[in-house]
């Protein structure tokens, strides 16, 4: 259903010219999930671990989604603090470095690492010159008193901090929420990502300064659910 407007941006819906198609496309999208849950039933069947899902699994999944649904509350004073306190240690770091450069731009930290003599390693998958985390990491095991190097390292975590957790996109109550999976590994452990429309963050991940900005309830207020 996603076609090209005339504006050239995406849109669903928008211009569909075979509707029998689009109804096949979304039918078989449905019906091929259906199928491979009966799939996935007998194969647990087989193993002998229907009964664990139907009796342990299953019983998760009612208050796993209310975790997600209600997330936690955010403090948007405390927010605003952390993000101003992390963009100004970020700007402190740039301005430390021995180039004035844009360090999220790759090229730009190409052009001061390699300005120094540098050999940037090389990705595998791809063939090509990195100045990622990992690679910085690994230039700095050759370096480690290189003051650029370390700079470049923190100004990577903190926009990471940033853009993962602190800027987090809330609807407008102000609650964090996410999407926890009941029995998202292999090994039966839960998982956790943000919410289907890219707001919220992976739950399970949370930093220390990620819990300063949530307001948690009192210890007496909290609700404790007993699992037998």
């Amino acid at each position: 259903g996603r076609v090209a407007s005339e504006e050239g941006k995406q849109k669903d819906w928008g211009n569909i010219r075979d509707w029998p198609a689009h109804f096949r496309y979304n039918c078989a999208d449905t019906t091929n999930t259906l199928i491979a849950m009966h799939g996935q039933r007998a194969d647990l069947t087989a193993r002998g671990l229907g009964g664990l899902y139907d009796n342990y699994i299953t019983r998760l999944f009612d208050p796993v989604y209310e975790m997600g649904t209600i997330g936690f509350p955010l403090n948007r004073a405390q927010q605003t603090s952390l993000i101003a306190e992390y963009e100004a240690r970020s700007a402190k770091l740039v301005a430390s470095l021995t180039q004035e450069i844009n360090p999220r731009s790759p090229k730009a930290k190409a052009k001061l690492l390699k300005d120094k003599g540098y050999v940037l390693p090389v990705k595998r998958a791809t063939g090509k010159e990195s100045t990622d985390e990992l690679s910085l990491k690994k230039l700095r095991l050759k370096y480690p008193d290189d003051g650029d190097l370390r700079a470049l390292l923190e100004i990577s975590g903190i926009e990471k901090a940033l853009s993962s957790y602190l800027r987090v996109r809330t609807l407008g109550d102000n609650r964090i929420r996410f999407m926890l999976d009941a029995h998202g590994t292999e090994t039966g452990r839960m998982s956790c990502s943000s919410d289907p429309w890219g707001g919220g963050f992976n739950a399970q991940t949370m930093n220390d300064y990620t819990k300063r900005m949530i307001t948690w309830l009192p210890e007496d207020d909290r609700v404790f659910v007993e699992i037998d």
